[in-house]
């Protein structure tokens, strides 16, 4: 007695429509899983530049005018319109706030004047936008 298993044999059309579905399935998989690159949170939750946007570094300070002068950064594109924005001066390494500066209207090629509103400020100590403005 011979026992004969039966086979699983799918037509050509039902094969070809098989892998082409699971070719489907798996490319899409891969192409919908990814995520969207997501802009840094603000801290006002709004629409606004990104919080801490660093602008540059300070690089001349006159503390008896309550004046200093910030290099941008290679990669900074200030934005339209800096003079009278609420900026920070922190620390690099703490990132501690040392002082609380307004843009003002001077500006020449990559050096912005600021005034010191308070704190004291140091070289190097780099300077973003205040997300609270």
């Amino acid at each position: 007695m011979s026992t004969s298993t039966p086979s699983l044999t799918l037509p050509r059309s039902a094969a070809f429509f098989l892998a082409a579905a699971c070719a489907f399935v798996l490319s899409g998989c891969s192409v919908f899983s990814k995520k969207s690159p997501t802009r840094p949170a603000t801290e006002s939750g709004g629409p606004s530049a990104p919080a801490h946007l660093e602008l540059g570094r300070i690089i001349s300070l006159q503390p008896e005018s309550g004046t200093a002068l910030v290099e941008f950064v290679p990669h900074a594109r200030p934005p339209a319109g800096l003079a009278g924005r609420a900026l920070l001066a922190r620390k690099l390494d703490t990132l501690e706030v040392t002082a609380r500066l307004v843009a003002s209207p001077h500006q020449r090629g990559r050096i912005l004047g600021v005034y010191v509103i308070s704190g004291t400020p140091a070289l190097d100590d780099e300077v973003v936008i205040n997300p609270e403005q």
